[in-house]
């Protein structure tokens, strides 16, 4: 769980309480917090961000909520760990955005040009907006983008050296379309070695997508670098290299997420 993001006002401090405990005895964690059409506050390092979640789209993606893998993501940039020490060069693209946290914060971070996207959904699209303007970050652009689709929007001025991935691996039917020549691998600097897609992803619906995203972007030459794919449990925050086989008990597939950085080879 996050501890810059607030979710709830005092009165309901004592229901924090209890889902924490249920962590802490059981085991038992929450993959996503907040309400449809709900607020809450992010507590950056360099601001409070005021976040809208979107209500429920046409389009049943299920981003009517915050997922933790978003406030996963968040946190690392926020603390600067890793890749995100330093912003100031990177062009920064997000895939199935949701609220947009982590691009907002990319923005705060340094980057100097940061395109948030997710389906094209009128009401997922106009509370991205909102939530870019209500922050006052103009140079965050909000672009609808559906994976697979014309990518020419995305990149009309040059490609990105890094992009975001918070929880778009669960759809196992739309992988091939994240990665094909559309979006992943027509949106990455190619010619720049450092960059980098971030993916961070939870169990939703177990092992098998994520094995054949990995599988799958090995053919589009976007290989795991030197930090490999390594599987977090969040809960003991504990960490493992990832397996391709076998699958988890449902009960525990809440407490897991995967982390990997891919790069771009060539042939």
């Amino acid at each position: 769980m996050s501890l810059r993001a607030v979710f709830q006002e005092d009165a309901e401090y004592s229901e924090d309480l209890f889902s924490d405990s249920l962590e802490a005895i059981f085991g038992h964690h929450q993959p996503s917090q907040g309400e449809p059409g709900s607020k809450f506050i992010y507590k950056s390092p360099w601001k409070n961000l005021d976040i809208r979640i979107p209500n429920q789209p046409t389009n049943g993606l299920f981003s009517q909520m915050q997922w933790d893998s978003g406030l996963f993501l968040s946190d690392m940039i926020s603390d600067k760990k890793g890749i995100f020490n330093d912003l100031s060069n990177k062009r920064i693209l997000e895939f199935g955005a949701g609220t947009g946290l982590p691009s907002l914060l990319a923005s705060l971070a340094g980057s100097p040009y940061v395109v948030c996207s997710d389906y094209d959904d009128d009401s997922l699209i106009e509370n991205l907006r909102r939530n870019v303007q209500v922050n006052d970050l103009s140079n965050v652009k909000v672009i609808p983008h559906i994976w697979g689709q014309d990518v020419s929007p995305l990149v009309n001025e040059q490609k990105y050296n890094m992009i975001l991935c918070a929880d778009t691996l669960w759809m196992s039917d739309q992988l091939d379309n994240l990665l094909k020549s559309d979006s992943l691998s027509a949106t990455i600097d190619k010619a720049d070695p450092s960059s980098r897609v971030v993916i961070i992803a939870g169990f939703h619906t177990n092992r098998p997508p994520l094995a054949k995203f990995f599988r799958l972007a090995k053919e589009y030459n976007l290989i795991p670098d030197e930090n490999g794919i390594k599987e977090w449990d969040i809960v003991d925050n504990t960490t493992k290299e990832f397996t391709y086989e076998g699958t988890l008990e449902p009960s525990i597939c809440s407490r897991w997420k995967i982390i990997s950085y891919l790069k771009y080879v060539s042939n």
